[in-house]
């Protein structure tokens, strides 16, 4: 049957009709029959599992008559139910029904998160109405939608993406509770699904929710991150955001050089200009940042002479930068965002022709500054950079006096020289690669007429081969002259601090007059020696020393507290000569003031004994360690033991104290303290507990500390009724008992009176079938002093609900109110609840990053009557997936549906069940297996190695195939790539390839890699690698970050069999003969050994190296260009091409034609 809502006016006829109604059950008590009362049973919420969290907003109830009839009366009333009390908002008035069903057509009054009650009441033609069963239910409300938080069309560029977003809110749910469901999509509708999972993200410190995905996703493409919140029951609508992925960064592409190109002079510095580099990742924002030009003397670039970045794709050069007379080579660089580099195709050419310039005044070095210079010490000074850099520089070397220009002493250094001493052929003069000079004095031969003390200065001047002359200045070469014959120091005789003093630190400053040194240029530095020995002869003492020039340290060590100290200090010169000890002095430590010594004794009155106004505080007299200090006392009350708030805090007037009337102990050792002399003693409530403490405090406020236990004593002025009780009622409020005489309890009333302990209070009980309690149907029953139980003496009905209340009766008779109203069901039988088979958290096959796991699930039911998932509690059996007899079992309290499982195994698979135990210990199957993996700590590959080109391999193929042993990541869900580099750079900062492989997920315990470019002829290369798994984490092989393999290439080499390979050594004839530009020499080797294949002009000179080292066997092709090493091109003519091997030597004619 199907009812709408009335209107106002027919509320209003209900609402009075319902009044009258429960007036009448309230004050006429109508007794049904004894026999069979008609009443309603089994009322209940149609498809709704847990009345807490309800979702249907069209309700429909389904109820039973105790007595089968055809058609019935029936009047039924929906509210909401409100702190302040129940708000009708429908009543249906009497109308007869023939089924024992009624859904309600809601329209928009039934809204999420509120509590609602619906009662019904019947009526059998032949018999009176019933009373009125409810049922209360809660309107599930759906979580907020969360938003993400991260920038708008983001980029993805690691192994891992993070998504964050803001946390959702539910009237109901906790956020803790709230679980996310989180998907990628490769389309904006989300269907084409990559990821899709349901998660308990993290928080982060801006107090949003974030969650690493580390899926791997399509390259260079469009996602859609989508996340929707779920309270357990009903989801939010889904949020949304696009982003993009690119994991793997591109180098820019080719380009080439425009101007200069083929060695043009410039008179100045000429501007340089190029190609623009196009960027395959430039719609991702990762195009080409920059172009890094760079300018060297040597045409391979191995010193770069000038280097620059630049926007553009040109760029003006500065004279500066530049040297005259010099052929320069260059070329650019193109750099991307990621610093993915692509280097030019070609280089330029270029020379500067300035004319001739004078050389660079040279640089003093030392001595400077009007330092010491000792006779074993050199001067020091250095060449500058001859603008012209052909010229070839000479220098000489003038010393006299201060005061004198009269040249005391002379040497002379021609360029011939300055080579020599390079080549370390001079003795006493040293020439550093960057034209640092070193020339000592003894090379002087006047250096013994030099003095002690005196004051020289010296002077360079540099000369090149053109007559241009430099000198360099006088006045910035002025040093002292040091004979080296050490004298050794005096001690510091004054100045020192403490002396005599008490320092307030345990770390005091330690101060002193300078020593003296009477040796030039000397510089002294400290040690000082503290010991509480004034003999110092005690093994026990503390030695610390300054820094050169330093007359006062910190001591680092601390001292000890109210000790005496003795110190003196030495000096130390540069040589470690030492003087003599100073005097001694002294000094007195006393940093802290003590409080005073505690806690304080208490003596009365003791724990749980009755305080009134005339009761007396007693405690035995504390004393100071610090001598002259005073103490006074502070006295203190308080409900709780903390003392936050204390209810009296009296510092205690001496005079108000009294000495102690007991007999122990002695009377000068105790004083108290009347409660009557105590100001805001009427503060004190009466029949409460309060300790009570008294701690002592010296002048400086420094309080003793509190007693370890502070008694607890009752105030008592007035005797009052017991409390009403108020909880621990057994059986709970609509509990299900499994006997029909149960055994009632609850929890002991507390009696304000000190005097009336527990032990003396009975309590009277009252047992019915009516929540009204009439007279009729209520059982009356009074227990023992001090027994807060009762067992029921006859069999109650049952599959009955009965109604309890308990009121306590002191020993004077006073009784408290009643207490709420309790209820139970008797249910002798009970029956397991139902297996748990949805919502299981980790699902099957998922990796868990913690090793302390949060398993959850949906909860399950009980066919029990009256009992709710919330009475369930729940266990789980897990165990390693490879063991299954190693199971361990936890238990969660009741109503919960997750646990956290103690620590497991790292990186391990692990299984788990989940039963379902109710109240009665009933237990359903075990829940399906579900087998997860714990990864909490990513570790990096374990080390592998690199095999094939080896280190320093000679005979590498311009087409090798790279090989590596596989690494192996035993992290769960793990994935690993490698990334690998090779180039001409053994410092991979210049000309080097990164390539990122995927390798496919088999088990092959090699890895081969083939380079997509061959490698050039005849050159040196570097390569290293490294395994990446899929949380960034890095693993080198063969330690090659710190050692890349270098390897050397040779040709091409036709792979052979070893039956078929080549039988002797043999070198054909270059095809084609004569030939232009590029002509093929190919030849073969039978066995591993050393292999040169040389080109030679008919004067038997040798022009250029095609190949040479170690060989293995096999054919190989080599290529030839007509140019000599240093790739000049040769004249036309007949050359000779000459292959050597063990014990074979062939050639073969080559002309060239121009």
């Amino acid at each position: 049957m199907i009812c709408c809502a009335r209107n106002s006016e027919r509320k209003s006829r209900m609402r009075i009709r319902f009044a009258l109604a429960l007036l009448i059950l309230a004050f006429l008590p109508v007794l049904t029959s004894a026999e069979s009362p008609f009443s309603i049973l089994n009322l209940t919420l149609v498809g709704e599992n847990d009345l807490r969290q309800c979702v249907n907003h069209q309700l429909e109830f389904k109820w039973q008559y105790s007595q089968p009839t055809a058609e019935c009366s029936v009047e039924m009333i929906l509210s909401e139910v409100l702190l302040k009390g129940d708000t009708v908002f429908w009543e249906s008035g009497t109308v007869t029904m023939d089924q024992p069903s009624f859904q309600y057509v809601s329209l928009g009054d039934i809204q999420d998160g509120a509590k609602y009650r619906f009662s019904i009441r019947a009526k059998n033609p032949l018999m009176e109405w019933s009373d009125y069963a409810t049922l209360d239910f809660v309107m599930n409300s759906v979580p907020a939608k969360p938003a993400f938080v991260m920038p708008k069309d983001f980029i993805s560029r690691q192994n891992e993406i993070e998504l964050k977003f803001t946390p959702a809110t539910d009237k109901q749910t906790k956020p803790s509770g709230i679980r996310y469901q989180i998907k990628l999509s490769s389309d904006s509708l989300g269907k084409n699904i990559l990821f899709d999972r349901t998660v308990a993200p993290l928080m982060s410190k801006d107090m949003n929710l974030y969650h690493k995905i580390r899926e791997p996703l399509p390259e260079n493409s469009v996602c859609y991150a989508w996340v929707r919140a779920w309270d357990a029951v009903e989801y939010s609508p889904w949020e949304s955001q696009r982003f993009f992925v690119n994991r793997i960064n591109e180098p820019p592409g080719e380009f080439r050089l425009l101007s200069p190109l083929s060695g043009e002079e410039f008179a100045t510095a000429p501007n340089l200009s190029w190609e623009t580099a196009s960027d395959p990742d430039e719609q991702f924002g990762d195009g080409v940042a920059a172009y890094k030009v760079e300018i060297s003397a040597d045409r391979d670039f191995q010193t770069i002479a000038f280097e620059k970045k630049v926007v553009g794709k040109s760029i003006q050069l500065e004279s500066k930068v530049l040297e005259n007379h010099l052929k320069y080579f260059w070329r650019a660089t193109a750099i991307d965002q990621s610093l993915l580099m692509m280097v030019s195709e070609n280089a330029g050419e270029f020379i500067i022709n300035s004319g001739n310039r004078v050389p660079a005044v040279p640089k003093l070095i030392s001595p400077s500054n009007r330092s010491v210079l000792k006779k074993s010490e050199p001067l020091i000074f250095q060449l500058g950079e001859d603008p012209d850099k052909n010229d070839r520089l000479s220098c000489e070397i003038l010393i006299s006096k201060e005061d004198d220009p009269e040249i005391l002493a002379k040497i002379s250094l021609p360029d011939s020289l300055l080579e020599m001493a390079r080549a370390n052929l001079l003795s006493g003069i040293e020439v550093s690669y960057d034209n640092v000079i070193r020339i000592r004095l003894s090379n002087f031969t006047e250096s013994t007429q030099f003095q002690d003390g005196e004051w020289y200065r010296f002077q360079v001047n540099v000369i090149d081969g053109w007559g241009g002359k430099t000198t360099s200045d006088w006045t910035t070469s002025v040093f002292r002259f040091d004979d080296e014959i050490n004298q050794p120091p005096l001690p510091p005789i004054d100045g020192f601090s403490p002396d005599s003093a008490i320092v307030q630190t345990l770390y005091p400053v330690m101060k002193w007059s300078r020593g003296t040194d009477s040796d030039v240029g000397d510089r002294l530095s400290y040690q000082v020696i503290l010991s509480r020995d004034r003999n110092f002869t005690g093994r026990t003492y503390i030695v610390q020393s300054t820094a050169y020039d330093k007359t006062e340290l910190t001591i680092t060590m601390p001292l000890l507290e109210n000790s005496t100290y003795f110190w003196k200090v030495r000096s130390i010169d540069l040589e470690d000569a030492r003087s003599d000890w100073s005097d001694v002095h002294y000094f007195g430590v006393n940093h802290f003031n003590e409080p005073p010594s505690g806690p304080v004794e208490l003596i009365s009155p003791r724990s749980l004994e009755e305080l009134n106004p005339e009761s007396c505080f007693w405690w035995k007299k504390a004393s100071d360690p610090d001598p002259g200090d005073s103490i006074g006392y502070i006295l203190e009350l308080s409900e709780f033991s903390d003392f936050i708030q204390p209810s009296i805090s009296y510092r205690i007037e001496l005079r108000r104290t009294l000495p102690w009337k007991g007999m122990n102990p002695p009377d000068d050792q105790a004083i108290g303290i009347r409660l009557a002399d105590v100001p805001g003693r009427d503060s004190l409530k009466d029949n409460t507990m309060y300790y009570w403490r008294i701690m002592a405090m010296d002048r400086q406020q420094l309080a003793s500390p509190p007693p370890d236990e502070m008694p607890r004593v009752a105030f008592n002025q007035i005797n009052n009724s017991p409390t009403t009780i108020a909880s621990g009622f057994s059986p709970r409020n609509g509990e299900i008992v499994k006997t029909q005489m149960p055994e009632l309890r609850w929890e002991p009333s507390q009696d304000p009176d000190f005097v009336d302990l527990h032990m003396y209070i009975s309590y009277e009980l009252q047992i019915s079938q009516s929540s009204q309690f009439i007279d009729s149907q209520t059982e009356r029953f009074e227990t023992a002093r001090g027994q807060n139980f009762f067992s029921v003496p006859k069999l109650l009905s049952e599959n009955q609900k009965w109604f309890y209340r308990v009121r306590a009766k002191d020993n004077h008779g006073a009784r408290s109110d009643w207490s709420s109203i309790n209820s139970f069901i008797t249910n002798a039988i009970s029956e397991a609840p139902l297996a748990v088979t949805e919502g299981l958290l980790p699902k099957d096959s998922m990796i868990v990053d913690t090793r302390k796991p949060l398993i959850s699930w949906l909860p399950s039911s009980d066919p029990d009557p009256n009992q709710s998932s919330r009475d369930l509690t729940y266990t789980v059996k897990y165990y390693p997936a490879d063991e299954p007899k190693k199971s361990a079992e936890v238990t969660t309290k009741a109503g919960v549906t997750s646990i956290q499982l103690p620590q497991l195994a790292e990186d391990k698979y692990y299984r788990y069940q989940v039963m379902a135990v109710d109240p009665d210990g009933k237990k359903s199957v075990w829940s399906k297996h579900v087998i997860f993996g714990v990864n909490s700590v990513d570790e990096p590959p374990k080390p592998f190695l690199m095999v094939s080109p080896f280190y320093e391999e000679d005979s590498v193929t311009v087409d090798a195939v790279f090989t590596w042993n596989r690494a192996i990541d035993k992290d769960p869900g793990s994935h690993v790539s490698y990334h690998f580099f090779y180039g001409f750079d053994s410092s991979f900062v210049t000309n080097t390839i990164e390539v990122v492989i995927d390798p496919p997920s088999q088990n092959d315990s090699i890895v081969t890699y083939y380079p997509v470019h061959r490698f050039q002829n005849g050159a040196r290369y570097f390569w290293k690698l490294a395994a990446v798994d899929n949380s960034g984490l890095w693993r080198w092989a063969s330690n090659s970050q710190t050692k890349p393999f270098p390897f050397n290439t040779i040709g091409y080499r036709r792979t052979q069999s070893t039956a078929f390979g080549p039988t002797k050594f043999q070198l054909h004839q270059n095809y084609p003969n004569p030939f232009n530009t590029t002509t093929r020499i190919q030849y073969e080797v039978s066995e591993s050994g050393d292999v040169d294949v040389v080109m030679y002009n008919v004067l038997g000179k040798a022009v250029k190296i095609l190949a040479s080292r170690n060989h293995s066997p096999g054919i190989y092709d080599v290529y030839w260009d007509g140019t000599d090493e240093a790739n000049n091109s040769l004249p036309g003519g007949m050359y000779l091409c000459r292959m050597s091997a063990s014990g074979f030597v062939s050639h073969k004619k080559v002309l060239l034609m121009r």
